[in-house]
């Protein structure tokens, strides 16, 4: 025999002998355990309330496996034949179960060479709670500060680690919510918004969050408290005057613009003259300005000018601070004044106009005259002629 023959039926010889050995190398006996599985949950965070649904998922690494899930290690929950690489547990824990509960899982497959069963061992444990109440919820406020004026908005964030139904907000040592609102699945963070807010506002708030499940409805604690000021003093106006001078004479329009803090619904402008109320002016929202345009400055002077504005907060107006003041003088015809300068122009162009219009006539009067007077002359001679021939 050559040897080549030799080196290939060695060959044969120890490929057949791997063939036979390698099946009971990968499937295993009771004396030699197969793979740790590995067991997850839903909710990942493991707290239910009675009557929901919790699903265990066992993984392993073949198919035509059994699956068994413990728990508390001792008690048999389920078993499962799939042929899959998992099997799934799904089931519900009522008020009974109210605490913690461990959860394990194994598999075993049989193995048709050797007729024996091969066995995991148990997975490392998740934990099931089961209570009666829903986590306590975090709340945060917008802006941050919690100082706010009146009129102006807040807006509380109330955040859930669990899902819920309903979010509400309390004010302290209130037994009733101020707002709620309705929750979807997937929200864990609400917004709740306190709009126009008063002084009376001025308090501590908190948060919680409720659920409904099989009739019966379950609360969480409520939040950390979290402040709101509410500050009656408005931020102060401000003034500007055109002409920037504030010096015009007589006769001439004086300009004055108030800016203010103007919320979207609108307010109302002030304007003080001396330590008096002048006149008023509402403006829409969110126009922050107004301007007031004074005509009846016939008499010479000096003033101060001053403004302010106002909120209207259900019902009630509530003022800013004046602002600073700017004087306003009137004085008697100016030639250096721009009404004189146009006035002048306006005078000088009407006396060209009646200058150039009188010329005018002046030359056609002339030459109307000199017209007559070369006719009468020309009848004169013819006259003088015929006399002369007579004698």
């Amino acid at each position: 025999m050559s040897l080549c023959c030799v080196k290939a039926s060695l060959w044969v010889v120890s490929l057949s002998m791997l063939l036979l050995i390698v099946p009971s190398l990968i499937e295993n006996s009771e004396g030699n355990p197969l793979p740790k599985p590995t067991l997850s949950l839903d909710p990942s965070s493991g707290a239910i309330l009675p009557g929901e649904e919790v699903s265990l998922t066992c993984h392993f690494p073949f198919i035509g496996c059994a699956g068994e899930f413990y728990r508390n290690d001792n008690d048999l929950v389920s078993y499962f034949n799939e042929e899959n690489y998992n099997v799934t547990h799904q089931f519900k824990e009522g008020l009974p179960a109210k605490g913690h509960n461990s959860y394990t899982c194994q598999y075993r497959k049989y193995f048709e060479n050797n007729r024996t069963w091969g066995y995991s061992p148990r997975s490392d444990p998740v934990w099931v709670t089961v209570t009666d109440k829903l986590p306590e919820p975090t709340l945060s406020i917008e802006p941050a500060s919690g100082v706010v004026t009146v009129g102006e908005r807040v807006q509380f964030n109330c955040t859930s680690s669990y899902p819920a139904h309903i979010s509400h907000l309390y004010k302290k040592q209130s037994r009733s919510p101020i707002d709620s609102r309705k929750v979807s699945d997937s929200e864990r963070t609400v917004i709740l918004t306190l709009a126009d807010l008063v002084p009376e506002d001025s308090k501590e708030y908190s948060c919680s969050f409720e659920k409904t499940v099989n009739g019966r409805v379950y609360h969480s604690d409520r939040s950390a408290f979290v402040e709101v000021t509410v500050k009656e003093e408005l931020p102060k106006a401000d003034i500007s005057v055109d002409p920037p001078s504030g010096v015009v004479s007589r006769g001439e329009a004086i300009r004055i613009n108030c800016v203010g803090s103007i919320l979207a619904h609108g307010g109302r402008f002030h304007l003080h003259r001396e330590d008096e109320e002048d006149r008023t002016l509402d403006v829409p929202g969110p126009q922050q300005s107004a301007n007031f345009t004074i005509r009846d400055t016939n008499t010479t002077g000096t003033w101060n000018y001053s403004c302010s504005y106002g909120r209207m907060v259900k019902g009630r107006e509530y003022h800013s601070p004046r602002s600073d003041g700017v004087r306003v003088t009137v004085k008697q015809f100016s030639s250096t004044s721009k009404t004189f300068t146009i006035r002048l122009c306006l005078g000088i162009l009407v006396l060209f106009g009646i200058v150039v219009i009188l010329g005018i006539e002046f030359k056609l009067f002339k030459r109307k005259k000199d017209g007559n007077g070369a006719v009468d002359e020309g009848l004169y001679s013819n006259v003088r002629d015929k006399e002369e021939t007579t004698v």
